[in-house]
C-alpha cells in the first residue's frame, strides 16, 4: 500500500475536523500518515527532513501552499496542494508566485469552482465537489432556527435586524463559539436559547436536530461542512451569496441567498421549509452519488 503525507494545522486537524472526510478517503487506498503545524502558521514548520525519512509517495498540504524554497527540499515529487476559497488572500499570493511553482508540477485539488477558476490558468487543477451522505430528517411542527456565531460581521445582531424576523420562530438557539472578535451580547429569553462552549461531534448533532431552519456562520467558506451538515438534512439554510453556499444552493428552490452588502429580511413558514427540504434532499441524495465516482477518480490522481 502506497504512503501518503498530509500536512494541516493542528486547528483543523484536532477541533473543528474539517480535513476528517478527506483524510477518511484517503485510508480507503493509503496509508495516511499526519504532521500537524501551528494554527495558521503553514510555512513549512514539518521539517522537510523528517518527511524525507517517512519515504512517502505523495504529500498533501491542507489549505495552505508552502513556500517553493521548501517544496525544494522534497524529495517526493508527487504534491498535492488543497486550497480553500475563504483563504482568497493567500490564493492571490501564490498566483503572483506561481512561476516559482512550475518546477514542481503541483496536483491542485479544488473544492471550489472560483477556486478552481482563479488557480486553473495558473496550476495543474481538478474541480470536485464534496457531497455528504444524506441524514435523516428529524421532523418539526414549527420552524426553528439554529444560528452560529462564527464570525463578528455575521452575529445575532446583524441576523435580527437585516434577515429574519423573531417571530416567525418557536425556537432560536445562538451558539456563540467564535472564531474572530467576541460574541454579542444576548439575554436568554423564553424563545431565545444560548450554548456558550465547545461542543462535541455528539453534542452539536443533537442540537442541530432539534431545528429545521440555519444560517451559515461565515460570508465565505473553504468546503463549507458547517452549512452542508445542516443541508445533508434537508434543513432550510440561509446564506450569503458566495462559494461555496451559492455552489450548492440555488435561492429559493435549495436555500436561500442574500447578499451581506444589501441584505434582505426572509419570511419563514413551514411551507417553505418543507418546499426547500423535499428539493434539498433529492439535491444531496444526487450530489453524494456523483461524490462516490468522482472520488474514486479522485484517488487516482493523487496517486499516479
Amino acid at each position: 500500500m502506497k504512503s501518503v503525507g498530509f500536512i494541516g494545522c493542528e486547528f483543523w486537524l484536532k477541533r473543528t475536523g474539517s480535513a476528517d472526510f478527506f483524510i477518511k478517503m484517503l485510508k480507503e487506498e493509503f496509508e495516511v500518515k499526519t504532521f500537524s503545524e501551528p494554527r495558521w502558521v503553514m510555512k513549512g514548520n514539518v521539517p522537510a527532513e523528517e518527511l524525507n525519512k517517512t519515504k512517502l509517495d505523495a504529500i498533501i498540504f491542507w489549505y495552505i501552499l508552502p513556500p517553493a524554497r521548501y517544496l525544494a527540499k522534497l524529495e517526493c515529487k508527487n504534491i498535492v496542494w488543497v486550497p480553500m476559497w475563504d483563504g482568497q488572500k493567500g490564493l492571490i499570493l501564490s498566483v503572483l508566485k506561481s512561476i516559482f511553482y512550475k518546477a514542481f508540477n503541483l496536483k491542485v485539488i479544488c473544492f471550489s469552482k472560483k477556486c478552481n477558476d482563479l488557480l486553473s490558468p495558473f496550476f495543474n487543477c481538478k474541480y470536485y465537489q464534496y457531497f455528504p451522505k444524506p441524514k435523516k430528517q428529524v421532523n418539526l411542527d414549527k420552524p426553528k432556527l439554529l444560528v452560529w456565531e462564527r464570525r463578528e460581521n455575521l452575529n445575532y445582531p446583524f441576523i435580527k435586524n437585516n434577515l429574519i424576523n423573531e417571530d416567525d420562530f418557536d425556537l432560536i438557539t445562538i451558539k456563540q463559539t467564535i472564531d474572530i472578535g467576541n460574541p454579542s451580547r444576548i439575554k436568554e429569553t423564553k424563545k431565545i436559547k444560548l450554548i456558550d462552549k465547545w461542543l462535541t461531534k455528539e453534542e452539536y448533532e443533537k442540537v442541530l436536530s432539534k431545528h429545521n431552519v440555519f444560517i451559515a456562520p461565515r460570508l465565505k467558506e473553504g468546503i463549507g461542512f458547517s452549512f452542508l451538515e445542516a443541508l445533508e438534512r434537508g434543513y432550510l439554510v440561509i446564506a450569503n451569496n458566495d462559494s461555496t453556499m451559492d455552489e450548492y444552493i440555488k435561492d429559493g428552490e435549495t436555500g436561500l441567498l442574500f447578499d451581506y452588502n444589501k441584505p434582505i429580511s426572509f419570511k419563514i413558514d413551514l411551507k417553505l421549509i418543507r418546499k426547500i427540504s423535499k428539493n434539498t434532499k433529492n439535491f444531496v441524495l444526487k450530489g453524494h452519488k456523483q461524490w462516490q465516482k468522482e472520488k474514486k477518480i479522485l484517488l487516482n490522481w493523487i496517486s499516479n
